[in-house]
């Protein structure tokens, strides 16, 4: 027996756990994080402020890169880790009560946390060594 609440049949443990309403909710999270990173960089920049301050850039180009995922992968971290899935409006969050989903999902957010990550820091120390 599926231990369940009942939840949309587009729910797909590990790879689809948000609609589209949140998804538009992420795209938005994510233009706004974007502009913090480009005026961040563009602050170090003509500030000239010292070269370890470049460093601090590695922070908001993670939340930008969790939040490109999310809206690539239509997936939430914050949902994955907490077992919720949403595929109405912004409060028809629905519980998952199966353990084995939840595991799947939480391999997910290690996933896209580590591909972020990287990316980041990658991002960061070209950033750091190169511009």
């Amino acid at each position: 027996m599926e231990n369940l609440i009942s939840i949309n049949e587009e729910y797909q443990a590990g790879v689809c756990n948000i609609g589209p309403g949140e998804i538009e909710k992420r795209k938005n999270n994510f233009y706004l994080s974007l502009m913090v990173t480009f005026i961040s960089i563009i602050l170090v920049i003509f500030l000239e402020l010292s070269q370890i301050w470049r460093l601090v850039i590695f922070f908001p180009l993670f939340i930008t890169m969790v939040t490109y995922l999310q809206v690539r992968y239509r997936f939430c971290v914050a949902f994955g880790y907490l077992s919720v899935v949403n595929f109405g409006e912004k409060s028809n969050r629905q519980r998952i009560k199966n353990d084995e989903n939840h595991k799947k999902d939480m391999k997910k957010v290690r996933i896209m946390f580590l591909q972020s990550f990287i990316g980041s820091l990658v991002a960061t120390l070209i950033f750091y060594f190169v511009i």
